[in-house]
């Protein structure tokens, strides 16, 4: 943790490949408070994107930005990933994966 990343796309797409393979892992399963769609900035596309609130997100190691938002990724978008900026109120742990 604390480690600033830059290359977001990189670090999607390893773990989007990670998790591909079913390999163990330590990451923390979550999902969105809410239904439907909602608006998060994607660190990616650099500008808000929608996506499924109950989609499969994970929380990402990193520490929080400076608006007190965490990392999630997201393999919404197949093979690549998405990682998205969320609100710390707006997740919801749902455990190890």
């Amino acid at each position: 943790m604390g480690d600033k990343i830059t290359d977001f796309k990189g670090v999607a797409r390893q773990i989007a490949d990670l998790l591909a393979k079913g390999e163990q892992n330590n990451l923390v399963a979550v999902t969105l408070k809410g239904k439907g769609r909602g608006f998060y900035y994607s660190m990616i596309d650099k500008k808000p994107v929608k996506v499924p609130r109950k989609g499969e997100y994970y929380l990402l190691p990193f520490e929080k930005d400076d608006q007190d938002r965490m990392y999630i990724f997201s393999n919404y978008i197949f093979y690549s990933g998405l990682i998205l900026l969320v609100p710390w109120e707006e997740i919801i742990i749902i455990g190890d994966n």
